[in-house]
């Protein structure tokens, strides 16, 4: 995927000539639209009139392009970790590859996740029955990249305890996260109309209050720190 992404940056001029600028013309067309510049670009840098697939290729297609291509980037560095790769040395097309030494997978899994096995003693001999099952699976004329659901199902608790352990622990990692789409849902009920000046350190404390409703708070606690923090002639502190 990066590498898709690094070569149409490359070949950014043709591409986006060729699919990109001739799909919208077709569809500003359809709307009776011209393409044009924004003239408030051409006023603000006192350029000349700009062509419009020249300004938005630059302007648009290749920033939207880097940024997705860094955040794709950082969402994936997740994997290049050495437990994740060593666990998903464990799926069926990895295991019985000609690179994936019995031997040297005990070593690493054991050096990695000995104190959290079930069984530890039994993890060698595990992986040697496991292997020869994968290659009988993959060796089957149907068969297909699983789903770690599906995987989990082939991969028999009590015949592979230690095997069964690791891939739920595999199957757990988290792929993605909505705490971004949370925090806005929940920003809409706290940033209402009467707390249109609320500065960042507030909106930042109330809605890290919003999102964590398990944490207990203490209203005392948080009164007496102002009392403290803010000191007036009221007699707070009584």
């Amino acid at each position: 995927m990066l590498k898709t992404f690094d070569t149409r940056e490359a070949n950014a001029v043709d591409y986006f000539k060729n699919i990109v600028y001739e799909q919208a013309k077709e569809i500003a067309k359809e709307l009776f639209v011209q393409p044009t510049a924004p003239r408030t670009y051409q006023r603000r840098h006192g350029q000349h009139i700009l062509d419009p697939e020249e300004f938005y290729r630059d302007q648009v297609f290749l920033p939207f392009l880097r940024e997705l291509r860094t955040n794709v980037d950082k969402r994936l560095s997740i994997f290049g970790q050495t437990r994740i790769q060593l666990l998903t040395q464990l799926r069926p097309e990895h295991i019985t590859s000609t690179n994936c030494s019995t031997t040297e997978l005990y070593k690493k899994l054991k050096d990695n996740f000995f104190d959290r096995l079930p069984e530890p003693l039994q993890l060698f001999g595990e992986l040697e029955k496991w292997k020869n099952e994968c290659i009988v699976l993959v060796n089957k004329p149907n068969y297909v990249n699983l789903w770690m659901n599906d995987l989990l199902i082939k991969c028999d608790r009590i015949l592979y305890p230690n095997i069964h352990y690791l891939l739920v622990f595999l199957a757990n990692l988290p792929v993605t996260t909505s705490s971004a789409e949370r925090a806005f849902s929940s920003l809409k009920r706290i940033k209402t109309y009467c707390r249109s000046t609320m500065v960042e350190q507030r909106l930042n404390g109330l809605a890290a209050a919003f999102i964590h409703k398990n944490v207990e708070i203490d209203a005392n606690k948080i009164l007496d720190l102002f009392a403290k923090k803010h000191p007036r002639r009221f007699d707070l502190e009584v």
